[in-house]
């Protein structure tokens, strides 16, 4: 079954608060998908918040595998 549908990963965020930082992004996808977050997010202790990144990559991991 091939799926064919228009997503787009809004310019992720950093924020650091109570002891951890958060990268997250909104993410629309043209055809809605039940339960499906709009926003998707990461959240590691302060200490390892230098290796979280801006780059849209690591949210393609949970959309690809939500087979939309």
């Amino acid at each position: 079954m091939e799926y064919n549908s228009t997503m787009i990963i809004h310019q992720p965020e950093i924020i650091s608060q109570g002891g951890y930082t958060t990268v997250w992004a909104k993410v629309e996808l043209e055809k809605k998908i039940e339960n499906f977050p709009e926003h998707i997010w990461y959240r590691v202790p302060d200490q390892f918040g230098d290796y979280l990144s801006l780059q849209s990559d690591a949210f393609l991991v949970p959309v690809s595998s939500s087979h939309f």
